[in-house]
């Protein structure tokens, strides 16, 4: 099947489901644009306006011939200019013959839903309630849509309301767009001794790493020169800086260890051929070359585990020491992977985006709850380094340990190297930044009245600032009859629900994602509407703005409800100008 079609589109006519047909199973549902002049269907915006410019020009109002239009003439084009349709679109093919998009809908066979239902009611319908009943599906449409891509990165809004300068830094929602987040977290995850035995070898190779590298430091096998070195992350230390901690809680070994286990499986599940979520990060050949050995040796290892009269022998002791080595080869790989293109083709900077991911709120943490397992990251690597400085004495690669140590901390473990360690210091060195310059208490005052509040270098009086916010309440309310599209004739008390600010209610601890006060029960309580729909249902409901903003179109059987795009456009302007 993966190598032969079943059908040779170039051979045989393809059959394309109907449009509004539910899914095709096992192919990928995709975001696209529908021609509104033809059933012309594209996932990119800019094909589907090459192809209105080449067919459709003359039923979007284009000039053929030469000559400039007036701003005028411009303005009434683009308010005519429909709206390409948003859907939802699958292909069989990837290129060549029937690699053309197809329209499905996601929502449930329902009847009061359904393409073929609404096509049997069309003819008794209005106008208007036919518009309704399209544009209702569509919701349901989109609705389901989400549903089903629920779990999946959210996507960085490019205009957000509420800006997150953490995540604009990591760029972890790009690395992971389109990625399930349960699904991509496990991929770092501690392994399950019942289904993953060769990951449990590996993750004791690591515990039996940072064992030696303890002994090591701790024994003097690196000296007090070299310890206040691998302890510094410039290239000269200071006076003051110190060797390296290892006298650590055993809890914080523990953590610390555990999160460079989680590396190592991360680096190795997120490597089979069979997985099925696909990262763009890419293992070098000197990784890889030290995966195989530690697959090769760790096999080798469970084969002897299974015959428990060996289990404590020699030959077991000799194959740990070469996975621990092949283990250790890897470990240095991963930080010695030079940062010149895309900082996520290294298997450690992507590491750190599963890493941060927060199962619980289906989003990502923040740097108040991440800069922990950073911490663990540089203190395993500066660890793991000295262990192999101390290898490459022993084993006759370097005169000393402290020629491999500078060697290495030169090349990849210094704060601004183009290097993974690079990007956790940075990351780190941001995160303690936010704890330190959070706002605190001791820049407000008030005077002896209380008539003048003072901060910093801003005084105001009460009377000033009431006179403020009442201007800025003018001008709001000015703003929002435009956008409640109310007119001179119409009486902003009479359409817009009255809305009580005092007993709306928020809870400020609840970070799931998607959550806002509109959804907090006492708030619900006091609204007579959440108004998810209320401008929607004023739209439809509502003649003039009905035919202002839509037009009701029959596309080949069907009749489809399209957008005006120079209106849409504009008042899309308008909230962004109010927001």
């Amino acid at each position: 099947m993966r190598q032969q079609p079943w059908i040779d589109p170039e051979q045989e006519i393809l059959r394309l489901p109907p449009a509004g047909s539910p899914p095709v199973l096992g192919l990928p549902v995709f975001h696209g644009y529908s021609c509104p002049h033809c059933g012309y269907i594209s996932r990119a915006s800019g094909t589907m306006e090459n192809h209105r410019r080449q067919h459709h020009l003359d039923q979007d109002g284009g000039r053929r011939g030469r000559g400039r239009q007036s701003v005028v003439q411009a303005q009434a084009q683009l308010r005519r200019r429909l709206k390409n349709r948003i859907i939802s679109c699958q292909r069989f093919f990837l290129r060549r013959a029937g690699s053309q998009f197809f329209e499905v809908t996601c929502t449930a066979t329902s009847e009061d839903i359904s393409t073929s239902a609404l096509v049997a009611r069309a003819s008794s319908m209005t106008p208007a309630a036919l518009i309704r009943a399209r544009v209702d599906q569509a919701l349901q449409e989109r609705q389901a849509v989400a549903e089903l891509e629920d779990g999946r990165v959210p996507v960085v809004d490019p205009h957000p309301t509420a800006v997150s300068p953490w995540l604009e830094l990591t760029r972890w929602p790009d690395y992971l767009r389109g990625q399930d987040l349960t699904a991509a977290a496990l991929l770092g995850c501690t392994p399950d001794p019942s289904t993953e035995p060769l990951l449990v070898q590996f993750t004791a190779s690591v515990r039996r790493l940072i064992d030696q590298a303890y002994q090591t430091i701790k024994d003097g096998r690196i000296n007090e020169f070299d310890q206040i070195q691998i302890n510094t992350f410039f290239r000269r230390p200071g006076v003051w800086n110190r060797p390296i901690q290892i006298h650590l809680r055993a809890a914080t070994y523990h953590r610390y260890c555990q999160t460079w286990q989680r590396l190592i499986c991360f680096a190795h599940r997120s490597s089979r051929p069979d997985q099925t979520i696909v990262l763009r990060h890419q293992l070098n050949t000197v990784q890889l070359a030290a995966l195989d050995r530690m697959e090769m040796f760790g096999r080798q290892l469970l084969a002897l585990t299974l015959t428990p009269a060996v289990a404590e022998s020699p030959q077991t002791a000799a194959l740990q020491k070469q996975l621990d080595q092949a283990c250790l080869a890897l470990s240095i790989a991963l930080l010695d992977h030079p940062l010149k293109g895309d900082i996520f083709d290294s298997t450690l900077v992507g590491f750190l985006a599963v890493l941060g991911i927060d199962l619980t709120r289906q989003t990502f943490l923040g740097p108040y709850n991440y800069t922990g397992y950073l911490s663990g990251l540089v203190k395993m690597a500066q660890m793991l380094v000295a262990l192999q400085a101390v290898h490459l004495a022993e084993t006759g690669q370097a005169v000393y340990p402290a020629d491999a140590l500078d060697e290495m901390r030169e090349r990849f473990l210094l704060f601004g190297t183009r290097a993974p360690f690079g990007w956790i210091t940075r990351l780190r060195t941001y995160g303690k930044k936010i704890q330190n310059s959070t706002t605190s208490m001791g820049y407000i005052y008030w005077s002896d009245d209380e008539q003048t509040l003072s901060y910093k270098e801003l005084e105001l009086s009460m009377s000033g600032f009431r006179r403020f916010i009442a201007t800025q309440v003018e001008l709001a309310q000015a703003d929002l009859e435009r956008l409640f599209l109310l007119y001179e004739e119409e009486e902003r008390e009479q359409i817009v629900p009255r809305l009580v600010l005092h007993e709306l209610r928020d809870d400020p601890t609840n970070n799931r994602r998607g959550w806002n006060f509109l959804q907090d029960a006492r708030t619900r309580t006091a609204l007579s509407t959440t108004g998810e729909r209320w401008l929607l249902d004023r739209v439809l409901e509502t003649s003039w703005l009905r035919e202002e903003f839509l037009e009701l179109r029959r596309i080949g059987q069907d009749d489809h409800v399209l957008w005006r795009e120079g209106i849409v456009t504009q008042y899309q302007r308008d909230i962004e100008s109010f927001l």
